[in-house]
């Protein structure tokens, strides 16, 4: 790909960097190491091929293969009507195109025209009503418990029923035994009912692109500078690696801490103020920022607490980032220790505000239990709001274990 192409979104031209600015492939593993060069073929299962800088080629092991990111990251704003949610954490932007009483046709601006089965959305959301029209007011927040699914209207008027087709043209509901039909111009959101039985843990690659759309593929081919996505065994997409920010391997051998429930969570205040544990936000339910930055994943806990996972001897090591939140202030400090089957294996002593985040790495290879404990502060338990961040157990290596390998061109 050169400057010399360019793409037409949205009345934006996208225009791809010279050969002398192309972007780099950092393929992290989940043994924390880094590789950084051109990818020239990988699927899952199979071995990673990346050419380095220095024309060497380097094969990695897909099993040990954790995250793929671009560098420089590329934002563009969305093109489309809508927003799509899926149960899966996909999210995608564009036009609806079509549909039946199974799936719902979105046509992309980057990766063309696709369906995603219906019973597998959780909300379609419109974005603006025209170009340049702000966002419309939100009926809530993404979710997934509703029993009823329900339609919020232009006029902000709420319809609920079970939505039984989904076409270009808009949207059928059944509603009091009413069976309607409502064009897109009178919708502005729908959000469906949690389907019925058990939930399947997520395993895939999850595939972010430079407008902010997600997609979960089950099935990943990696060749010659071109990307074909098997979304749901029905769904392929085919694109160029351009368009992609990040490619995430779901459930390998990194598992993120915060997908797993905590077999004992305790509270020990310093007064008579219990303090909850929080997923994805800090101790008083805001963002998740160390030093001034802002952190998606982690967990946020005050002192002084205690919360416990069970691991089964699954797991080689724990990694991730933990200080004080900025939310807190001078007064803040606090004491952690990490253990692994009642063994400390880390101690995290004087976390002060502003101070850089402590990096966690320790071995839990045998381990069948991970406990964090906060302990007070000199100041009790003043704005000790502890934010533990990216915290991730990486599964033992299946044997042999065999390492990347690397051969010059």
């Amino acid at each position: 790909m050169t400057n010399a192409i360019a793409i037409l979104l949205c009345g934006i031209i996208i225009v791809p960097p010279a050969e002398e600015t192309e972007r780099s492939a950092h393929v992290r593993t989940a043994a924390g190491r880094l590789h950084e060069g051109t990818i020239l073929s990988w699927s899952p299962g199979k071995r990673l091929r990346l050419k380095t800088r220095n024309k060497t080629i380097v094969e990695i092991s897909s099993r040990d293969v954790d995250r793929i990111t671009f560098s420089p990251q590329l934002v563009k704003p969305p093109c489309g009507t809508w927003l799509i949610v899926a149960r899966n954490n996909s999210r995608l932007f564009g036009d609806i195109v079509g549909g039946d009483d199974t799936k719902i046709t979105v046509r992309h601006a980057l990766l063309g025209q696709f369906s995603l089965p219906l019973d597998q959305l959780v909300s379609i959301r419109r974005i603006r009503r025209k170009a340049g029209d702000p966002q419309p007011p939100r009926a809530g927040e993404e979710q997934t418990d509703r029993d009823a699914d329900s339609v919020l209207m232009a006029n902000r008027d709420l319809m609920s029923g079970v939505v039984t087709a989904v076409r270009a043209d808009g949207i059928s509901i059944l509603s009091n035994d009413n069976e309607q039909t409502l064009s897109w111009a009178v919708v502005d959101e729908i959000h469906f009912a949690a389907p019925g039985g058990p939930v399947h843990r997520l395993t895939g690659v999850r595939l972010r692109f430079v407008d902010g759309s997600a997609l979960l593929a089950k099935a990943l081919d990696w060749q010659d500078g071109s990307i074909k996505a098997d979304l749901d065994g029905r769904s392929v997409i085919q694109f160029d690696p351009a368009i992609l920010n990040r490619a995430e391997v779901i459930n390998g051998r990194r598992v993120w801490l915060t997908d797993l429930v905590p077999a004992e969570y305790r509270s020990i205040p310093f007064f008579d103020r219990p303090w909850p544990l929080r997923l994805n936000a800090d101790a008083l339910g805001g963002p998740l920022r160390l030093v001034g930055t802002k952190y998606q994943l982690g967990i946020g806990l005050h002192a002084a607490s205690r919360v416990k996972w069970k691991l089964d001897d699954q797991y080689e090591r724990f990694t991730g980032l933990i200080g004080i939140d900025d939310s807190a202030g001078r007064w803040a400090d606090a004491d952690v220790t990490i253990f692994a089957d009642q063994k400390p294996v880390a101690r995290l002593n004087g976390l002060q505000h502003k101070q850089q985040p402590r990096k966690i790495d320790v071995d839990l290879r045998g381990a069948s239990e991970l406990v964090i404990e906060i302990g007070f502060g000199r100041n009790g338990d003043v704005q000790d709001r502890i934010d533990l961040v990216n915290p991730a157990l990486i599964r033992r290596a299946p044997s042999p274990a065999t390492g990347p390998t690397a051969h010059p061109q």
